[in-house]
């Protein structure tokens, strides 16, 4: 693979992870400079191993659809509230506070 320097406009970056390898104790992941097109977004799913969901169910489907067990349901019910105080963070201290409090 050949390095070429990235000169576009960089609003900001993320490092963008496969929550499921991390969960399985394996950091995989990149940096992403934004804004980024919706094609190079989709290599870096590919890159890092981030697919179609199991039986090829239609994306949307599989983001919408209900916890499936106890345990993600707790977990939803946390980064649900977890965001909505960050949310108010921001709004009521800035973003610099609120990246210390939430980072």
């Amino acid at each position: 693979m050949m390095n070429v320097p990235d000169t576009r406009d960089c609003a900001f970056e993320a490092f963008i992870t496969n929550l499921g390898k991390y969960n399985e104790g394996f950091l995989v992941g990149e940096w992403v400079k934004f804004p980024v097109t919706n094609e190079e977004m989709q290599e870096v799913f590919r890159r890092i191993g981030i697919g179609r969901p199991p039986g090829r169910k239609p994306v949307v489907d599989w983001v919408l659809s209900r916890p499936r067990s106890k345990d993600d349901t707790e977990a939803f019910d946390h980064a649900v509230s977890e965001g909505a105080d960050a949310a108010l963070c921001l709004i009521d201290n800035g973003l610099e506070k609120t990246q210390q409090k939430f980072n």
